[in-house]
């Protein structure tokens, strides 16, 4: 959930020209599966 957040708000200061404060008002998870082995890529778009 922190890598997550963490991309939300590198989109959202990417978005805004610069950081802003944020902060999670609702979040909502759904595990998959672990990652056993390799790296992972997340990414995150601002609408």
């Amino acid at each position: 959930m922190a890598a997550a957040d963490t991309a939300m708000v590198v989109a959202i200061a990417h978005a805004m020209n610069g950081f802003v404060p944020v902060t999670t008002v609702s979040l909502n998870t759904t595990f998959m599966r672990p990652v056993n082995q390799g790296d992972v890529l997340v990414t995150a778009r601002v609408q």
